[in-house]
């Protein structure tokens, strides 16, 4: 089976910034947006809830994430290192504790 010389080379555009972007990396970032859709689909229905719900629930659990660890760093930068390190020995004794 033949092949024409042309088929090694991949196909090539030019994109809004007359940069050269390939045709196969655009068809895999839709391919990848596609299935995050068809996804976050799947994870609502499971939830039972709409994908907006869905959507509202993981940002505000992101802004909760990134709000605790700015208290944390705002605290470790005025807080006493040694007083931090036994809390963290303390946690880490009940939790491996807890394991078990």
């Amino acid at each position: 089976m033949s092949c024409n010389p042309m088929c090694f080379f991949r196909r090539i555009r030019l994109n809004r910034n007359n940069t050269q972007q390939s045709v196969g990396n655009q068809r895999n970032r839709t391919w990848r947006k596609n299935q995050k859709q068809n996804l976050s689909k799947v994870v609502a229905a499971q939830r039972k809830m709409s994908l907006n719900k869905l959507y509202e629930e993981i940002s505000s659990s992101l802004l909760r994430g990134h709000s605790a660890e700015m208290r944390f760093r705002k605290r470790a930068a005025e807080g006493n290192r040694k007083k931090g390190l036994a809390i963290l020995d303390q946690l880490d004794k009940h939790f491996v504790s807890n394991q078990k």
